[in-house]
């Protein structure tokens, strides 16, 4: 699992983190300390477009 302070690319329909890329490469225990660094990770392993989701807690 990911620290507070790190990203992680999660599944918005099962809300678990994806187990592989799309091209196949393995993301178990993966996660970003920028989100500079998750974005060159999705350019580089995602061909389609990807939508972007933040969190928010709800009152």
């Amino acid at each position: 699992m990911s620290k507070d302070d790190e990203f992680v690319i999660v599944n918005p329909f099962t809300g678990q983190p994806f187990p592989f890329a799309p091209d196949g490469t393995p993301m178990k225990g993966l996660s970003f300390k920028t989100e500079e660094e998750r974005q060159a990770f999705i350019t580089a392993h995602w061909s389609g477009p990807v939508v972007a989701m933040v969190e928010t807690p709800v009152k």
